[in-house]
């Protein structure tokens, strides 16, 4: 072309004439050509600090003077652990960097009288009261040699803490595994942390998403080739609600539970190209005609959610890592590993806030700089820098 040409692997951009001749003319630019991308595309932002953030995190290690074999008894984030008598017997841990659990009870006393347990848990999109507690509930276990491993102070034996967050960061499912058995416990903001069931003996496999409604909890559990069965636990029991295979999803990405952002609503949430949203009725578990959302409208930061938009509301990572431009002030800062929660309808899709992880250390001093586009930065997000001492930055963004 005019432009110039490509030959045998070799690309050449514009044209030489004789020595002496006039130049050639300037090329017309040819027309640009939109290509939508299989993960819905990435999103390019523009995101300036409001001012606000978290206080400091507190110290990640036990001081120095802890007397040898004492539990480290360390807070999650800003939020300290919670009081104990000085001479208690006490465990404590963390799961998936979310999470911080403890046990107690008075040195001497029987763990399955005394004891007390309680958690603390991090909902990374808020930067105010970003870390929340349940109220302390009495011990599960019956002893502390019992304690002792599945809280993995026995190196013996292998233990494993796991978290799954209902979409609005306040409740949630904890399992808790040792020696073969898996417990669940229902964990919310502000109430004593509840067992649910020895899901091993129920026949409940690995949780991958959990959601609540009412009293409620629905669990999904993936199983070989493409499987998922869903559970509502009720009462210490689990009912199966139904058993769906074969739906559409992409590689690595299982289907997820959602619920109704307003009302009670159940969902399966698949992610491809594009997504999926298949209503579950919630009586029988029959499957509905799925909501979908292309792989073009995801190429685009969807609209920012109405503060009482109704729909299915989902939590999950953004398809393809965004290209952030911080101003105001933050043009230093860099973050990766963005989620979002989304609300889904037949309407579209929006989006009710962010978060991500900072690149590097976020500098104290950051402060806002007034910007005349300020009015235009919508949607909420909060980057948090998990440095000792360091903090979660809140920011507001658009395309």
């Amino acid at each position: 072309s005019r432009l110039g040409c490509a030959f045998a692997g070799w690309l050449r951009v514009g044209w030489d004439g004789p020595d002496g001749s006039r130049p050639l003319p300037v090329a017309p630019l040819p027309k640009a050509t939109s290509l939508v991308q299989p993960g819905g595309g990435r999103w390019i932002l523009r995101c300036s600090p409001t001012g606000e953030s978290s206080n400091p995190a507190l110290p990640s290690a036990p001081p120095a003077h802890a007397p040898e074999g004492q539990a480290p008894w360390l807070g999650l984030f800003e939020q300290p652990a919670p009081s104990r008598p000085r001479d208690a017997q006490a465990f404590d841990t963390g799961g998936d960097g979310e999470l911080r659990a403890y046990a107690w009870a008075p040195r001497g006393a029987d763990f399955g009288k005394a004891g007390r347990f309680a958690v603390s848990v991090l909902d990374a999109f808020r930067v105010r009261g970003g870390v929340w507690s349940s109220l302390s509930a009495p011990s599960p276990w019956q002893d502390a040699q019992q304690v002792s491993e599945i809280f993995g102070y026995e190196s013996s034996v292998s233990a494993s803490w796991h978290l799954d967050l209902d979409p609005s960061g306040r409740a949630g499912v904890l399992s808790v595994g040792v020696r073969g058995s898996t417990d669940l416990f229902a964990v919310e903001e502000n109430r004593a942390v509840s067992p649910l069931l020895n899901a091993s003996q129920k026949g409940v496999g690995p949780i991958t998403s959990v959601v609540q409604v009412g009293t409620t909890y629905y669990i999904a559990a993936q199983e070989e080739q493409r499987g998922l069965r869903v559970f509502a636990l009720e009462g210490g029991e689990a009912r199966l609600l139904g058993q769906y295979a074969d739906l559409p999803q992409g590689r690595g990405s299982a289907p997820e539970l959602v619920r109704g952002a307003g009302e009670d609503a159940l969902g399966i949430w698949t992610r491809g190209p594009g997504w999926f949203v298949f209503p579950l009725d919630m009586r029988t578990g029959a499957v509905e005609p799925a909501i979908e959302v292309t792989p073009r409208v995801l190429s685009r930061v969807p609209r920012s959610c109405e503060p009482d938009e109704d729909g299915y509301l989902l939590e999950g990572p953004v398809g393809v890592e965004p290209y952030v431009d911080f101003v105001g002030g933050a043009e230093r800062v860099a973050a990766h590993g963005f989620k979002g929660r989304f609300v889904v309808s037949d309407r579209g899709i929006c989006v009710r806030e962010l978060a991500a992880l900072a690149d590097a250390p976020i500098d104290r001093s950051l402060r806002v700089v007034p910007s005349s586009q300020g009015s235009t930065l919508r949607v909420p997000l909060v980057v948090s820098d998990r440095n000792d001492h360091g903090r979660r930055w809140g920011f507001r963004c658009a395309d």
